[in-house]
């Protein structure tokens, strides 16, 4: 995707700053800033995640691999607040 912090702070009305922090695991991205991050990034992982996660399914339907796949895809920086978010799903 290419976007800098900078241009994704701004596309989810926060600063720049406050978009290191919660990716330096400094500061809690709110869950309402996961959800403009995930919109973002061109991310909609939540209900397949939630599923994945609960162990509804044994083996990862196309949908799922293709999420993994972009996922998996990301920089570490950008992987850092989703790997949050679930654990946070998961933990529900």
């Amino acid at each position: 995707m290419g976007l800098t912090q900078a241009e994704i702070a701004a596309r989810i009305g926060v600063s720049a700053p406050l978009l290191s922090q919660w990716v330096r695991g400094h500061r809690p991205i709110p869950d309402r800033h996961l959800l403009d991050l995930a919109k973002v990034l061109g991310l909609d992982f939540r209900s397949e995640l939630i599923r994945h996660f609960r162990g509804l399914a044994e083996e990862l339907p196309d949908q799922d691999r293709e999420l993994a796949t972009l996922i998996a895809d990301l920089s570490q920086e950008a992987k850092a607040p989703l790997l949050r978010l679930l654990r946070r799903l998961q933990a529900k």
